[in-house]
């Protein structure tokens, strides 16, 4: 891979889910995520973070959070942000939970159906989108060549917690959202597949939406059940420790079967309190100015108690 290359990382959050806004112990395992990454790989590749808040931030209308609104939107903008930045030999990776898992897995078909635009055809990134999502074809875009439209551009990894249907209503009932043709897909030119998924949860309305790779497939595929509801495995929850056990799992199908490179130090503070001076020590004990302390783990979460 040439030294000039990048890694992408597209982030969509899942439902009601806000990085900037959120407390620090209450965002999702896509804002953790994104935060754990080095600004540079090991292999000196850099690697750039793009992250989009979940469905329903918008305006505070949290009614879209149940209903998917947003979600096309989400799509296109994240699609935007490759166009604008994707070169030859980049990898993409794209990372979701919830709705935003939902919102990725559709990136990814959206990619390998239509490819890449070239900055200088952005203009009609809308119209193709709506073309693509109600099955039309446009003569004239079929005939653009490699210099306006990237085909077969791979992509290094899906990764997501928990997806769940994009809604809509009718009549005051739910129904699935025009995204069903893209939901249990698994693109060929995906490389790597990985869901977390909840054990525990109830809801109809958040049921798990599995892949189904088609017979012969290539993609290396793994989705794993997790203990808990859908905030428990994705985040959000105030007590985050059954959230840490499925993040650290996906940081391990990361560190297995790609080249993608974390802050270790960051890894160590979500496992520990925030509030350790990592500058003098990064074992599992610290002194900070209260005195020494150890950590403790009780239900889930990490904590404090005085050990001297």
């Amino acid at each position: 891979m040439a030294p000039t290359s990048k890694r992408l990382f597209v982030c969509c959050d899942g439902t009601g889910n806000d990085a900037v806004r959120g407390q620090h112990d209450m965002i999702s395992n896509v804002a953790r995520f994104g935060r754990c990454l080095k600004d540079f790989g090991s292999d000196g590749i850099r690697q750039i973070v793009y992250y989009h808040e979940g469905v329903g931030m918008y305006d505070g209308k949290l009614k879209d959070g149940a209903t998917g609104k947003n979600i096309h939107s989400i799509i296109q903008n994240a699609y935007y942000f490759i166009c604008l930045n994707h070169n030859a030999g980049d990898e993409i990776h794209l990372i979701g939970f919830s709705r935003g898992a939902l919102a990725v897995r559709a990136l990814a078909c959206f990619i390998e159906d239509v490819g890449i635009l070239n900055k200088s055809r952005l203009a009609f990134l809308s119209i193709m989108y709506d073309l693509w999502r109600n099955g039309k074809e446009e003569p004239r875009f079929q005939k653009w060549d490699e210099a306006h439209l990237k085909k077969g551009v791979p992509i290094t990894s899906c990764a997501v917690w928990d997806t769940v249907r994009a809604l809509r209503t009718w009549n005051g009932l739910f129904t699935s959202d025009d995204l069903s043709f893209v939901e249990t897909r698994v693109p060929k030119t995906l490389k790597n597949a990985f869901q977390a998924l909840s054990l525990h949860e109830t809801r109809t309305t958040y049921a798990p939406v599995l892949w189904h790779p088609e017979r012969g497939s290539t993609t290396n595929v793994t989705q794993t059940w997790f203990a808990g509801d859908h905030s428990d495995v994705g985040g959000g929850h105030p007590d985050s420790g059954l959230a840490t056990i499925s993040l650290l799992w996906m940081v391990a199908q990361f560190k297995e079967y790609t080249n993608v490179v974390f802050e270790d130090i960051m890894l160590l503070d979500i496992m520990s309190p925030l509030y350790l001076h990592w500058q003098k020590s990064w074992l599992p004990w610290a002194k900070d100015e209260h005195g020494w302390q150890s950590h403790t783990y009780t239900k889930g979460k990490a904590s404090l108690s005085e050990v001297g």
